[in-house]
């Protein structure tokens, strides 16, 4: 498995522990940082030959489910949500929005990058 030293919060150890960062060694190892389940953090020294101790996570996010155009709620806080329309993904990674509330009929070629993209609640689709 080649992994993706940029993405360090899509692998897991095999002990359970989450990734948190890679820092490349100059004697081909990776100083990897990892998170305990009881949330201590500690340091592994991980080789390039030894990387079939890493499997990779299966990361659900907020809007996997989200197709595009349906109703959606984002925000750069977590604190202040707005309504949009849900336009897609870049990279699997980073959700986008129709830009200034506008649909796939009105705003198919303008749209938005949020830090945070989550379906709505039955209360945020009737306000």
């Amino acid at each position: 498995m080649v992994i993706d030293v940029t993405k360090p919060e899509m692998y897991q150890h095999k002990n359970g522990s989450d990734v948190i960062a890679f820092y490349k060694e100059p004697f081909g190892a990776f100083l990897t940082v990892l998170k305990a389940k009881d949330d201590s953090y500690y340091s592994l020294l991980i080789y390039e030959y030894s990387m079939d101790n890493l499997i990779l996570k299966q990361v659900k996010k907020p809007w996997s489910d989200l197709k595009d155009g349906d109703p959606c709620m984002v925000s750069e806080d977590g604190e202040e949500w707005f309504k949009r329309y849900f336009s897609g993904k870049i990279a699997s990674a980073i959700p986008t929005v129709y830009a200034y509330g506008r649909t796939k009929w009105t705003g198919i070629f303008e749209h938005e990058k949020w830090k945070f993209c989550r379906p709505p609640t039955e209360e945020e689709l009737k306000s």
